[in-house]
């Protein structure tokens, strides 16, 4: 019990650092104390170039080494802050012109289209066409299902900064223990797998001192199972519907009884009863739908944070934890032994049973790429050359590297990585990632419409709040699947009229 509460403060205290969304949180404060760390006795007005990044799960070394290479090479003096959720209000920024840096790195706590649109972002197309290195443009390395991430009207606005996994992390050796080698591919297989965890010895011994939950994940951010909902969302439409959903400009979209037909290839989907169906796979997964009671499940979720329940899955509690690419940082820097890291490993999310296949009958693999992470230049940058300089050194082979071993991120471009010098966890993010990008599975759920509802939905494409309704709160007004479904149409009506 001592060895879980000093993991559980030590997880606490990464958090004030640390969030669970890769790149950024939800608080505003600069984090004054390590600016002198960062630039020594260099002032912000005497820079030649000045950047801010989101201070969340990447860390920071990775930026101090690309500043410092990016000094080293070209002479030019380069002033760098990081800031705990400066994706959610920079955009103020770029319109006042006031402590504008040339260069953000931003999470998707905020997608810049709106700002796009009142020409507050930089044109950066002619970077696409330059050479990084070695004769190959910024076009040759971008991931294929990355080409038009910051596309508008023929124009690039903004790069993507990183490439995730979003799913289910489990313990490898509980699996062993469940009889399992390797972790499930279909959705059933995954029900199966639950019922051999919950038939352990331990769980079966009439204690519970030594239980083994099926998943471990907290009721206050439950929206950690969206990762898993919006890939079988998008396993059963398809990426070529998706495309048109994402853009979020037809409210018929959320009507289940609207039946919509793809203008490039003939075919109709009910985009509505196709999120209620992957809804309901979750649902079916840790719900019991007579009782509404939650299952297979920690006992503590619905009273404990993220950073408890991810310190009661390090420390072999729960076989499984919905998460994100950024979890095995995050337990590293708050002091997880190596011993237990070394144990923890990602799954592909299992194949819905309606999921899409291939000609040749085989399901389409498909990675959930975790939100619309993204650098800029904004209009009101005082060195939007040297800005643009700055973005193409960071494409180099080696600063893409440095980027992941100082990160353990990825970034969505072509570059070679030793998977002997990564964590078995983090050589299996990287795999899941290049088999979806040969599949051009890649995707990110979220909002690329002109003005994305004036950016209401920007981090999700959810205009309700499902997870919380069906998984959070007391039983009495724990909402179904469909009752979920129901009310987004409801939202959505509301939402568009005000669009409008």
């Amino acid at each position: 019990m001592k060895k879980q509460l000093a993991i559980i403060l030590a997880l606490v205290a990464a958090s004030s650092a640390l969030v669970s969304c890769g790149g950024g949180g939800s608080s505003g404060g600069l984090h004054k104390a390590t600016l002198l760390d960062y630039n020594g006795s260099l002032k912000r007005d005497a820079a030649d170039l000045t950047v801010t990044f989101e201070l969340g799960g990447y860390g920071d070394q990775w930026i101090v080494d690309l500043k410092n290479e990016f000094q080293d090479a070209t002479g030019k003096s380069v002033y760098i802050e990081g800031e705990k959720g400066i994706s959610g209000y920079a955009a103020d920024r770029w319109e006042s012109g006031k402590q504008c840096s040339d260069v953000f790195f931003m999470d998707d706590g905020h997608t810049p289209w709106v700002e796009v649109a009142k020409d507050l972002v930089e044109d950066i197309s002619g970077v696409m066409t330059s050479e990084v290195e070695n004769g190959q443009t910024v076009n040759d390395l971008i991931y294929d299902s990355f080409a038009d991430f910051g596309e508008k009207d023929g124009k690039t606005y903004f790069l993507p900064w990183t490439v995730g996994v979003g799913g289910i992390f489990y313990n490898t050796e509980i699996f062993q223990q469940a009889g399992w080698t390797t972790p499930p591919k279909t959705y059933n297989e995954l029900l199966e797998l639950v019922d051999d965890i919950n038939n352990l010895p331990c769980n079966t011994d009439g204690t519970s001192d030594n239980d083994i939950a099926p998943f471990a994940w907290s009721g206050k951010v439950s929206n950690y199972w969206q990762f898993l909902v919006d890939t079988w969302f998008v396993q059963i439409i398809g990426l070529d519907n998706y495309k048109y959903y994402e853009k979020m400009d037809n409210e018929k979209f959320y009507d289940p009884s609207y039946v919509w037909t793809n203008p490039e290839t003939g075919e109709t989907v009910n985009f509505a009863a196709a999120k209620q169906e992957a809804l309901s796979l979750l649902e079916g997964l840790v719900v019991n739908k007579a009782s509404k009671q939650v299952i297979n499940t920690i006992p503590t979720y619905a009273t404990k944070d993220y950073v408890f329940v991810q310190a009661a899955f390090a420390d072999g509690e729960a076989a499984m934890c919905p998460n994100g690419a950024w979890l095995e940082r995050e337990l590293s820097n708050a002091g997880i032994s190596e011993k237990k890291l070394e144990k923890i490993s990602v799954m592909s999310v299992p194949f819905a049973p309606n999921a899409r296949k291939n000609e040749q009958n085989e399901y389409i693999q498909m990675n959930n790429t975790l939100g619309y992470n993204y650098v800029c230049v904004p209009k009101k940058a005082q060195h939007k050359d040297l800005a643009k300089e700055f973005l193409l050194f960071s494409l180099k082979q080696s600063n893409l590297k440095s980027f992941t071993y100082e990160s353990y991120g990825f970034r969505p471009f072509k570059y070679d990585i030793n998977s002997a010098s990564l964590s078995f966890c983090a050589a299996e993010v990287r795999e899941l990632i290049l088999d979806a990008e040969a599949a051009n599975g890649n995707f990110t759920f979220n909002s690329k419409g002109t003005l994305a509802l004036n950016g209401y939905a920007a981090s999700a494409g959810w205009l309700y709040n499902a997870f919380g309704n069906m998984l959070t709160g007391s039983t009495d007004s724990r909402k179904s699947a469909a009752e979920c479904i129901a009310e987004e149409k409801k939202q959505a009506t509301l939402i568009f009229e005000n669009y409008k």
